[in-house]
């Protein structure tokens, strides 16, 4: 029978894609990675997150943590399937060193608020601190707990952010997905800036070269999870 030909007894007449209002698939939230605060200077900066699925994404931000959640969204967008329902919002018109509060808001369901320190106006030459690590290999990732209390300016990842040591692009995904999630490193991202580069274990397998055959897709995986979007 097709849908909605009136020859049977209680027949679906109609149907719809009910995706954005009930499923969330293998997650327990819309927001299913994220947010992330990315590269911050004295006058910018870029908010990240990933959904799980193409839901409506609505960033706020605000000065005032009071205000935040009633500012007007200043930049909305639907992540797609190809960007894994990753999605940047770049933040532009701050001030030098001001706390910043923002929320997400996807598809209805608000999340946050959370909340970020601009750097310093280029050339300034306040004194400044910035925490680095590499390596983080194991499920438990205590480490970001510690450094979080110091309230760095910057956290800077150096490379082997995972350990995928794969050529497959699902696994590659898979496991920048498994890093965003660690708890710790998670909590400290929404609210310290990072930057980011990556190593022979989340490039590829264990000490490949530049001959890679997955080279530029490696790249635009580690762009997405990132927020490098020059």
């Amino acid at each position: 029978l097709e849908i909605g030909d009136s020859s049977a007894d209680g027949e679906q007449m109609e149907w719809s894609d009910s995706l954005r209002l009930d499923c969330t698939g293998c997650y327990g939230a819309s927001l299913t990675h994220g947010p992330i605060v990315g590269a911050t200077t004295g006058n910018e900066s870029y908010l990240w997150v990933r959904t799980d699925a193409s839901r409506k994404v609505a960033f706020r931000v605000s000065a005032s943590e009071a205000d935040v959640a009633t500012a007007s969204p200043i930049h909305v967008s639907y992540p797609a399937a190809v960007d894994d329902f990753t999605t940047v919002a770049p933040v532009g018109g701050l001030s030098p060193l001001q706390r910043y509060y923002y929320n997400v808001e996807v598809d209805g369901t608000l999340f946050g608020p959370y909340s970020f320190v601009t750097n310093q106006e280029t050339g300034q030459s306040d004194a400044f601190s910035f925490a680095f690590g590499s390596c983080a290999k194991f499920d438990d990732q205590p480490i970001f707990d510690a450094i979080r209390s110091y309230h760095p300016d910057d956290f800077l990842f150096i490379g082997d952010n995972h350990y995928g040591n794969t050529d497959d692009r699902g696994s590659l995904l898979q496991n920048y997905r498994w890093a965003h999630s660690r708890e710790g490193r998670a909590e400290m991202m929404q609210d310290t800036p990072i930057f980011a580069t990556w190593d022979d274990h989340d490039y590829g397998p264990n000490d490949i070269g530049k001959s890679y055959i997955l080279k530029e897709t490696s790249r635009e995986i580690f762009k997405k999870y990132f927020n490098v979007i020059h």
